[in-house]
Protein backbone atom coordinates (compact mmCIF):
# COMPACT_ATOMS: atom_id res chain seq x y z
CA UNK A 1 0.00 0.00 0.00
CA UNK A 2 1.36 3.44 -0.91
CA UNK A 3 4.47 2.13 -2.75
CA UNK A 4 3.28 2.74 -6.73
CA UNK A 5 3.06 0.34 -9.49
CA UNK A 6 5.97 -2.49 -9.40
CA UNK A 7 9.34 -1.57 -10.32
CA UNK A 8 12.28 -3.41 -11.45
CA UNK A 9 15.16 -3.22 -9.40
CA UNK A 10 18.95 -3.28 -10.57
CA UNK A 11 18.46 -1.15 -13.12
CA UNK A 12 20.68 1.76 -11.84
CA UNK A 13 17.84 4.31 -12.30
CA UNK A 14 16.54 6.32 -9.30
CA UNK A 15 12.64 5.85 -8.43
CA UNK A 16 10.75 8.51 -8.00
CA UNK A 17 6.95 8.74 -6.86
CA UNK A 18 6.50 12.46 -8.42
CA UNK A 19 6.91 14.41 -11.25
CA UNK A 20 8.45 18.08 -11.31
CA UNK A 21 4.66 19.06 -11.97
CA UNK A 22 4.13 17.16 -8.45
CA UNK A 23 1.86 14.51 -10.35
CA UNK A 24 2.64 10.92 -9.27
CA UNK A 25 4.34 8.83 -11.67
CA UNK A 26 2.98 6.29 -13.52
CA UNK A 27 5.76 4.38 -13.93
CA UNK A 28 8.30 5.55 -11.32
CA UNK A 29 11.64 5.34 -13.24
CA UNK A 30 11.84 9.41 -14.20
CA UNK A 31 13.59 9.70 -17.14
CA UNK A 32 14.71 13.02 -16.82
CA UNK A 33 15.02 13.33 -13.18
CA UNK A 34 17.51 10.21 -14.06
CA UNK A 35 19.64 12.02 -16.67
CA UNK A 36 19.87 15.69 -14.49
CA UNK A 37 20.95 13.83 -11.45
CA UNK A 38 23.53 11.95 -13.34
CA UNK A 39 24.88 15.11 -14.97
CA UNK A 40 24.54 17.19 -11.86
CA UNK A 41 26.46 14.06 -9.79
CA UNK A 42 29.22 13.81 -12.01
CA UNK A 43 29.98 17.93 -11.73
CA UNK A 44 29.66 17.84 -7.96
CA UNK A 45 31.79 15.02 -7.96
CA UNK A 46 34.42 17.21 -9.23
CA UNK A 47 33.79 19.63 -6.61
CA UNK A 48 34.25 17.11 -4.33
CA UNK A 49 37.52 16.04 -5.87
CA UNK A 50 39.16 19.60 -4.54
CA UNK A 51 38.10 19.59 -1.04
CA UNK A 52 40.77 17.73 1.68
CA UNK A 53 39.33 14.47 1.89
CA UNK A 54 37.03 14.43 -0.83
CA UNK A 55 38.45 12.02 -3.34
CA UNK A 56 36.56 9.05 -2.03
CA UNK A 57 33.19 10.70 -1.84
CA UNK A 58 33.93 11.47 -5.60
CA UNK A 59 34.88 8.22 -7.03
CA UNK A 60 31.60 7.18 -5.09
CA UNK A 61 29.53 9.65 -6.59
CA UNK A 62 31.37 9.40 -10.08
CA UNK A 63 30.09 5.62 -10.00
CA UNK A 64 26.86 6.56 -8.88
CA UNK A 65 26.27 8.78 -11.89
CA UNK A 66 27.78 6.27 -14.64
CA UNK A 67 25.80 3.40 -13.48
CA UNK A 68 22.55 5.92 -13.42
CA UNK A 69 23.78 7.12 -17.29
CA UNK A 70 24.45 3.39 -17.76
CA UNK A 71 20.99 2.62 -16.72
CA UNK A 72 19.31 5.20 -18.41
CA UNK A 73 20.35 4.24 -21.55
CA UNK A 74 19.42 0.49 -21.09
CA UNK A 75 15.87 0.74 -19.39
CA UNK A 76 15.26 4.24 -20.40
CA UNK A 77 15.41 4.61 -24.76
CA UNK A 78 12.52 2.86 -26.01
CA UNK A 79 10.89 2.57 -29.53
CA UNK A 80 8.44 4.60 -31.05
CA UNK A 81 6.16 3.42 -34.11
CA UNK A 82 6.37 7.06 -35.59
CA UNK A 83 9.73 7.91 -34.21
CA UNK A 84 11.78 5.03 -33.71
CA UNK A 85 13.83 5.37 -30.64
CA UNK A 86 13.35 7.74 -28.32
CA UNK A 87 14.07 8.38 -24.71
CA UNK A 88 10.78 7.81 -22.35
CA UNK A 89 9.43 9.97 -20.14
CA UNK A 90 8.52 7.45 -17.58
CA UNK A 91 9.97 3.57 -17.88
CA UNK A 92 9.39 0.71 -15.43
CA UNK A 93 12.22 -1.77 -16.20
CA UNK A 94 10.12 -4.11 -17.70
CA UNK A 95 9.05 -2.27 -20.71
CA UNK A 96 6.19 -0.02 -19.32
CA UNK A 97 6.61 3.63 -20.63
CA UNK A 98 4.86 6.63 -20.72
CA UNK A 99 6.32 8.39 -23.96
CA UNK A 100 5.90 11.81 -24.48
CA UNK A 101 7.73 12.53 -27.43
CA UNK A 102 7.57 16.25 -27.96
CA UNK A 103 9.20 16.25 -24.71
CA UNK A 104 12.39 14.43 -25.65
CA UNK A 105 14.32 17.43 -26.97
CA UNK A 106 13.60 19.36 -24.09
CA UNK A 107 15.18 17.52 -21.37
CA UNK A 108 17.78 15.52 -23.33
CA UNK A 109 20.00 19.04 -23.41
CA UNK A 110 20.55 18.42 -20.02
CA UNK A 111 22.12 14.97 -21.00
CA UNK A 112 25.32 16.24 -23.21
CA UNK A 113 26.49 14.16 -25.84
CA UNK A 114 23.43 13.50 -28.33
CA UNK A 115 22.51 15.13 -31.44
CA UNK A 116 18.70 15.54 -31.69
CA UNK A 117 16.87 16.71 -34.65
CA UNK A 118 12.45 16.12 -34.91
CA UNK A 119 9.83 16.98 -36.65
CA UNK A 120 7.15 17.18 -33.99
CA UNK A 121 3.99 18.70 -36.04
CA UNK A 122 5.44 21.98 -38.32
CA UNK A 123 8.49 22.22 -36.25
CA UNK A 124 11.68 21.22 -36.95
CA UNK A 125 13.53 21.02 -33.32
CA UNK A 126 17.19 20.35 -33.32
CA UNK A 127 19.73 20.12 -30.35
CA UNK A 128 23.20 19.33 -30.27
CA UNK A 129 25.70 19.22 -26.94
CA UNK A 130 28.57 17.51 -26.20
CA UNK A 131 28.64 14.42 -23.66
CA UNK A 132 30.84 15.41 -20.90
CA UNK A 133 30.79 16.57 -17.33
CA UNK A 134 32.72 20.09 -18.44
CA UNK A 135 30.38 22.50 -19.81
CA UNK A 136 27.86 20.36 -21.74
CA UNK A 137 27.66 23.09 -24.36
CA UNK A 138 25.41 23.42 -26.95
CA UNK A 139 22.71 24.92 -29.01
CA UNK A 140 19.11 24.62 -29.42
CA UNK A 141 17.18 26.28 -32.41
CA UNK A 142 14.03 25.90 -33.88
CA UNK A 143 12.66 26.00 -37.10
CA UNK A 144 8.62 26.22 -38.15
CA UNK A 145 8.59 24.76 -42.00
Amino acid sequence: MGVGAPVRGGTGMVRSAFRPSDDACVYQLFVPGNMMFSRYLGLCAEIMEGLEGGSQMAGRMRKMAERIREGVERYGRVYHKKYGRIYGYEVDGFGGVNAMVSSACCFVAVWGGVRVERRIGGAKVRWEGERGLKGGKGRMSVKIS
